[in-house]
């Protein structure tokens, strides 16, 4: 990932950034990243979270397809689909999510702006 480049992110990692940066789950996120979508994926998204974790990147907010998903071993054309089997789509999860941490779709923000709203927003889950 070029240093400059900005971060496509999208509205359900919000929940396992904040899980990163202030509960220290980063053990137990790659575990389950790697178990649901494969080795590749888990590396990417720790990656990423790492680089918003510790620079002060510019992120870009979705409800679609955001860098991380590049990654997944599932299937890309027909999109995600890990939350039908709850009766949701990932979409409308993402835009529930950016909603309750009032961002905006298609909005740039810096990685700093970002951790502090996750911090003062506390838990989304």
């Amino acid at each position: 990932m070029e240093k400059d480049k900005i971060i496509i992110l999208r509205g359900s990692r919000l929940v396992v950034l904040y899980r990163f940066c202030f509960l220290r789950e980063k053990k137990e996120i790659e575990t389950c990243a790697t178990q649901d979508h494969g080795e590749n994926f888990a590396k990417n998204l720790i990656k990423t979270l790492e680089r918003i974790a510790t620079s002060n990147v510019k992120v870009k907010i979705v409800d679609t397809i955001d860098n991380i998903c590049q990654a997944c071993k599932k299937e890309k054309t027909r999109g995600c689909h890990e939350l039908v089997r709850y009766g949701i789509s990932a979409t409308s999860a993402d835009r529930g999510i950016i909603h309750f941490y009032g961002f905006k779709i298609g909005k740039v923000y810096s990685a700093k702006y970002i951790l502090r709203r996750l911090k003062a927003k506390g838990a989304c889950e």
